[in-house]
């Protein structure tokens, strides 16, 4: 049919950018004639509006602003709302979506501005003005009136009066053969129209060569009427299988009503909602659980109160997600941070009021997934965000010496240890808040061993006072010693016990500033174990008795060898001169007071 080969060479089909703006005639984009000869690929193509400054109204335009939201929401801004403006005192419009559609009925020059509301990762808002935003002139207005017929049908009248001074209004329907119009004339008044139909109109004049349409109009007939809208989903937070699902964007032409109900079809089942006019888009959600992974349908019937039916269709890929179960651990200085907020629904870690200067280090050898059968293979970490690896393994590590706002990002990759070819990833965000305090008193720990007795080095050379001098560090052990040192010094315990360790310090002006910190020393492991090189020996033979295998910390021996002699040896050396079967026993007496004994059996013959 020549329409649609007048419609391929329209000039307004090329899919070319203003700017990062899309701008489209949306009765294109809901027109089920265009969506069945073009297909869904290129029906965007076939929609597209190259030319705005010189547009033949009435039309529905699209803006589609999705290249613009995607640079602004980098670097961890989100884009809360979109305020739209087209001056000559038109309403100022809201949008959630980076989309809007505006029907512009009136000649005149219009200025598109746009305002973006953004959110940082600390929830607080911002507004930018967008630039470059496109300028909308509507040169000429067609008059288009419609007559309901008895029939069920419709008439409509289009009235291109205004354009005579371009040259001679010549109309194109889709029968129309080789590039003869179906009618010439300003004034054209169709068929009676039963379903949706293409209107072509083209301005002939002596200076125009192009067979190009000047304009084309989507008409819909009785038994068709034009409903659009977009299917759009989230996720759960909490199952990677569950999703709502809502219609946003619902837009009906005028006469058929609001839209009374929604039908859903996804997977097996099937969900009806009433249409609410007063949250229209609310009241067309569903949630619906997914039986598998993989990829889906989504089906939604809009039944408005006149009664014809628009189906909408949406493929989905229902991807499967892990959850992080055991979480990330911080040290500040080698010391473990305690005060750390965690988001397990979105894997965001806030660390706030941050002490700097300091090493931020962030260890993940014992992060898991909440599936046991997914083994966590390898970690990276980005420490500013770029999106650049700044360090692989399972702990990473940051200098932080600035104020400010920090945003670190790892990544973890699971590996199925059943599936070698089934890989999972997994980013989380840490957030740290870093700030330089009026004084941070601190000091590291540095326990070679966890029994008594033992020598502790304590080293607070990482403590500061803003804008002053420490002069002084005063240190309590926990033990009843107190000494005046430096920063770094060392102590030694005799017994086991809780210490708490107290340190102050004081500046050259006289201020003073304390800490404390807690030292645990356990009794170490104790055990009596003695053995001997003979168990059968005659009458003056030399028997060497050993204890090198007791364990403890040992102040005294008292072997007793059954004969009447002892000895105070640790590994004494005796000989009986009787025969007989003689007990031997050793008791030990261990630092901390504790008494224990072991024993054994020596037999003697002449």
């Amino acid at each position: 049919m020549i329409i649609y080969g007048k419609i391929k060479d329209l000039p307004n089909w090329g899919l070319l950018r203003l700017g990062d703006v899309r701008i489209y005639d949306n009765s294109k984009l809901a027109s089920e004639i265009f969506r069945e000869k073009f297909g869904e690929k290129n029906l965007e193509v076939n929609a597209f509006i190259s030319d705005t400054t010189n547009i033949i109204g009435p039309i529905d335009i699209k803006f589609d602003i999705s290249e613009i939201a995607k640079k602004e929401e980098k670097g961890g801004l989100r884009i809360k709302k979109y305020i739209w403006s087209f001056g000559r005192n038109e309403r100022i419009e809201e949008s959630f979506e980076p989309s809007f559609i505006k029907k512009f009925d009136k000649k005149g020059n219009y200025d598109v501005e746009v305002e973006i509301e953004l959110v940082d990762e600390l929830n607080q808002t911002t507004t930018k003005k967008l630039k470059n935003m496109p300028k909308i002139g509507v040169g000429y207005i067609v008059g288009i009136r419609e007559r309901q017929l008895n029939n069920g049908s419709k008439q409509v009248t289009f009235d291109a009066t205004t354009l005579k001074d371009l040259g001679k209004a010549e109309w194109f329907l889709e029968d129309s053969k080789d590039d003869e119009p179906t009618y010439k004339g300003s004034v054209y008044t169709t068929k009676p129209i039963f379903e949706e139909t293409i209107v072509g109109l083209k301005v002939r004049n002596d200076n125009k060569s192009s067979n190009q349409l000047d304009r084309i109009f989507v008409i819909n007939g009785e038994q068709a009427g034009n409903i659009s809208g977009d299917i759009e989903f989230t996720k759960s937070n909490a199952d990677d299988k569950e999703y709502t699902f809502q219609i946003k964007n619902i837009r009906t032409n005028e006469g058929m009503g609001t839209i009374e109900k929604f039908v859903w079809k996804i997977e097996d089942r099937q969900y009806t909602r009433d249409g609410d006019i007063d949250n229209l888009e609310k009241s067309s959600e569903v949630k619906h659980k997914f039986g598998n992974y993989g990829k889906y349908d989504i089906t939604v019937e809009l039944t408005p109160t006149s009664g014809e039916i628009r189906k909408i269709t949406k493929k989905i890929d229902v991807i499967k997600e892990l959850k992080i179960k055991d979480k990330l651990t911080f040290y500040s200085n080698g010391e473990k941070v305690e005060n750390v907020i965690v988001n397990d629904l979105t894997g965001e870690y806030f660390l706030n009021e941050f002490g700097i200067p300091t090493t931020l280090s962030m260890d993940a050898r014992y992060v898991k997934s909440d599936n046991i059968i997914y083994s966590l293979e390898e970690v990276t970490w980005d420490y500013d965000s770029d999106g650049n690896i700044d360090a692989k393994g399972k702990k990473g590590e940051l200098m932080i010496n600035k104020e400010g706002k920090n945003k670190i990002t790892v990544r973890y990759k699971f590996r199925n240890i059943r599936l070698d070819d089934d890989v999972i990833e997994i980013k989380e965000i840490i957030y740290v808040e870093a700030v330089k305090k009026e004084h941070d008193i601190n000091f590291k720990i540095n326990q070679s061993t966890e029994y008594a007795p033992a020598i502790i080095g304590f080293d607070a050379t990482q403590s500061m006072v803003k804008d002053s001098n420490i002069s002084k560090f005063i240190w309590n052990f926990g033990d009843q010693i107190t000494e005046e040192g430096d920063a770094v010094i060392k102590h030694r315990y005799l017994a086991d016990g809780e210490y708490q360790v107290s340190l102050t310090v004081v500046t050259s002006d006289g201020k003073r500033y304390s800490t404390s910190k807690k030292v645990v020393l356990k009794p170490k492991a104790q055990k009596v174990k003695i053995k001997s090189s003979l168990l059968n020996a005659p009458i003056h033979q030399g028997i060497d008795f050993d204890s090198s295998e007791s364990i403890g910390d040992i102040t005294n021996y008292l072997w007793d060898f059954g004969d009447g002699n002892i000895s105070t040896e640790a590994n004494p050396t005796h000989s009986y001169s009787k025969a007989g079967t003689y007990k031997v026993k050793l008791t030990v007496d261990f630092r901390n007071r504790n008494v224990m004994e072991d024993q054994m059996e020596i037999t003697i013959t002449n």
